[in-house]
Formats: structure tokens, C-alpha cells, sequence
């Protein structure tokens, strides 16, 4: 694993189908989202958000394949009304990145950290090519860094 990238500062979150088009974006400030409790609503997909993790607190962490986060984190949460697969990509993102779902039993069913190192999405920045959500059950987003 890479040293950290120093202290995170902005992340781009995309969430779509696979093979969809490119979401239109939404950008403010993750203020909301650092507990699963107030984790902020993905309300349809293809979806992107903007922000800073900076001012959250790190409360989350996942083998994927490494543990000892100690960056901070935001919590996304997303019900699909049919099954079907998605991807999460966090390219564009100024930090080493690291990106997990989990179920709503708060198990991991994806994860990635450093699938891009690039000048176009980033060193480090991580990407989930495909995750299949079943119908009506809750799962959360992850966008977490590494240091």
C-alpha cells in the first residue's frame, strides 16, 4: 500500500448501472453522512455528488485489502427497487481513496482501494466495478481514504 496522500480534501462520488450514461452532478459539502444513521439518501441512479471529507470523522473501516484507515469517511445509502448491478467510482477524486458497500447486515459485499492511478481519475482512487444489490434492502456507501 502507498503512504498517504496527506489529509483528504475533495471527492467525487459516481453511482450508476454499468454501461449507463454519465450522471448529472450534484456538488455540496458532506456535512451529513458520517454515521450510517445519517447516512445521505441516494435517491436514483445514475447519481454523482461532490464534496470534502475533511470536516467528517473517520468511523468506518474495511479490509479491502488493507485495514488502519484513519482518514475520514461519508456514508451513502441506496434502496434499488429491482435487483441489478452498480458500479461506484470515485474518479476525479484529490486523495487516495479508498471505497466499500455494505449490507444491511453491515457485511461487505465490495470493495476496492487503488484501482485508478492516473493522471485522468487519480492516484490511488478507487472504483468498484460491479456489485449486484437485491430489491428493497438497504446498503451503504463508503467513500473512506487511507491515512
Amino acid at each position: 500500500m502507498p503512504a498517504g496522500t496527506g489529509r483528504p480534501s475533495s471527492s467525487r462520488i459516481s453511482i450508476s448501472t454499468p454501461g449507463s450514461g454519465r450522471p448529472t452532478e450534484t456538488r455540496r459539502r458532506f456535512t451529513a453522512g458520517s454515521l450510517l444513521a445519517a447516512a445521505v439518501p441516494i435517491p436514483s441512479l445514475p447519481f454523482t455528488d461532490t464534496g470534502a471529507t475533511c470536516d467528517n470523522l473517520d468511523d468506518y473501516d474495511a479490509e479491502c485489502p488493507y485495514t488502519g484507515s484513519t482518514a475520514p469517511d461519508v456514508v451513502y445509502s441506496f434502496v434499488s427497487a429491482t435487483g441489478r448491478d452498480i458500479a461506484v467510482d470515485l474518479c476525479g477524486s484529490a486523495y487516495d481513496t479508498k471505497v466499500y458497500v455494505l449490507d444491511e447486515t453491515l457485511e461487505v459485499v465490495a470493495c476496492n482501494d487503488d484501482f485508478y492511478n492516473d493522471e485522468t481519475c487519480g492516484l490511488y482512487v478507487s472504483r468498484i466495478d460491479r456489485v449486484h444489490v437485491s430489491p428493497q434492502r438497504t446498503y451503504y456507501i463508503i467513500v473512506d481514504g487511507y491515512g
